[in-house]
Order: structure tokens, then sequence, then C-alpha cells
């Protein structure tokens, strides 16, 4: 207390306590899970694609990878872009490698991760600067 009797702290607004985490529940969050999905599938897509294949028609003589094998390789980048771009919303880091996750789940995600990748852009355009 000073000598007139009054605080020394300065009378600042306090902000009120947020109840609930607001990134979970905005665009961007549930953008960043749609694309957290689609990338998932996008690696199941092309794991299983791997798996799948024998070894000697994945491999050829000259390049060591043929078409098929690149394009198992592709999945699996395209499904590991797609969770860091999930994140990535979810955090609110990076518009564009949110971004490109969502359109790389709608490449490599089949079917389903079609229809979650493009909601989930439709969603990151929606969400007004959260980013």
């Amino acid at each position: 207390m000073t000598e007139s009797g009054s605080s020394t702290r300065s009378e600042t607004p306090v902000e009120p306590l947020q109840t609930q985490d607001r990134r979970w529940t905005s665009f961007r969050g549930i953008a960043g899970w749609l694309t957290i999905l689609s990338g998932f599938l996008a690696l199941v897509n092309g794991a299983s694609a791997m798996l799948n294949e024998p070894w000697f028609h994945s491999l050829d003589l000259l390049t060591g990878l043929t078409s098929y094998g690149i394009c198992e390789i592709i999945f699996l980048v395209a499904g590991v872009v797609a969770i860091a771009g999930g994140i990535a919303a979810i955090l609110g880091k990076s518009l564009s490698l949110a971004l490109a996750g969502a359109g790389l789940g709608i490449l490599a995600g089949g079917i389903p991760g079609f229809f979650m990748g493009l909601a989930a852009l439709v969603l990151l355009f929606m969400s007004d600067g959260d980013l």
C-alpha cells in the first residue's frame, strides 16, 4: 500500500477463464482431425499396397522400383504430410501445411479420405483467420 492508502497494482481488466479449449471445437480443429484421419487412410493404403504385393514384382533390375512401388512410397509420404498438416491445423501453426495436408489427404486417402480432405479444406477456408 502507498501513503495514500491505494494499492500499487495496476487496474487492468482480468480476462475470464475459458471453460473449454476452443482449438478442439473450432473449424480448424475439426479440419485438423479430418486431415489426420485422411492421412491415416493414406498410410493404410500405402502400407496395404506394399504388404500385399510380392517383393519380386515390386523390384526392377534397373531402377529398383516399378511404378507400383513408387506409388506405394507416394501414398506413405502423402499420409505423413497429411498427418503433420492436421496437427498443424489443430495447433494453429501453419496454414500452408494444413492446406497441403488436406490436399494430399484428398489425393491419397481413397474414397473416404477424399470426402474427409474435401470437408477439411472447406472448414479451413471457413475458419476466418484462426491460423
